[in-house]
This record gives C-alpha cells, sequence and structure tokens, in this order.
C-alpha cells in the first residue's frame, strides 16, 4: 500500500504530526493529490533532472516558483526529507503496535503462570521446591 495512504489511516494525534511535518514547506494537498507520483520517484536516479523539471513546472502553478523554479534541487530534498519523517512516523506506529502485542503475550503468559502457582498451593506442591526452581532461574 502507498505510504500516504497509510499514513491517512492513522489517528488523528499522528496526522497532526504529519500536518505540521509539510506546514509552511510545502502544500500538504499537493502531497495528497500527487502521492502515488511522489513516492514513486527517485531522486538518486539519472531522470533527475526530468523529476525536477517536471515538479518545478507543477508546483509553479502554485506560486512556488520562486522558491523552486531557480533551485529545483530544493524540492527534491525537500520531499526526500518530507518522505523520510514519514517513514519514521510509520515505523513508530508499527514499534508500538508490536510491542503491545508483546505485553498482551507477556499478561497472558503471567496469568497462566499465577494459574499454575494457585494449582501447586492447592495440592500442597508450592512449598520449598517452587522457591528453588524460581531461585535457579
Amino acid at each position: 500500500m502507498a505510504q500516504w495512504q497509510e499514513l491517512l489511516k492513522l489517528d488523528s494525534a499522528l496526522q497532526n504530526q504529519v500536518r505540521q511535518l509539510y506546514e509552511g514547506r510545502f502544500p500538504i494537498e499537493i502531497r495528497h493529490w500527487l502521492s502515488n507520483w511522489i513516492e514513486i520517484q527517485d531522486c538518486k536516479k539519472r531522470n533527475l533532472r526530468l523529476y525536477l523539471r517536471h515538479s518545478c513546472q507543477f508546483v509553479s502553478n502554485f506560486a512556488f516558483q520562486e522558491n523552486f523554479q531557480a533551485q529545483p534541487m530544493n524540492l527534491a530534498a525537500l520531499l526526500s526529507e518530507c518522505l523520510k519523517e514519514e517513514k519514521k512516523i510509520l515505523a513508530s506506529v508499527t514499534a508500538t503496535l508490536e510491542l503491545k502485542k508483546e505485553v498482551k503475550t507477556l499478561e497472558g503468559l503471567n496469568e497462566k503462570l499465577h494459574f499454575i502457582q494457585k494449582m501447586w498451593q492447592s495440592k500442597g506442591l508450592a512449598g520449598d521446591h517452587a522457591g528453588t526452581v524460581w531461585a535457579e532461574s
């Protein structure tokens, strides 16, 4: 799935973070409209000049000519930086989800441990032997 589409699925706090990333730097509406095109561009390939010319022609229609037409590398650098920051936001979400999953797994294991300990106690097996097993680990 496209990166921009992933960002649109985030909660409002994270979407605010994305908006702040673009605020005053590049119109987020253009990022939205051209999301697929922007994401498939590779500034490191040979088509850099064509990419920059195309970008500046489009953006110049939105009153950015003075900012990017004279130095199109600024546009490429800006978009590249924004895409990297978007990836960081998505990575943090993924890490958070994985952490929550691990916590839930650990909570389940903890419940099972407590259940086993209660079973041992009810059968009179939780005496000194249980303490030795835990002390060894």
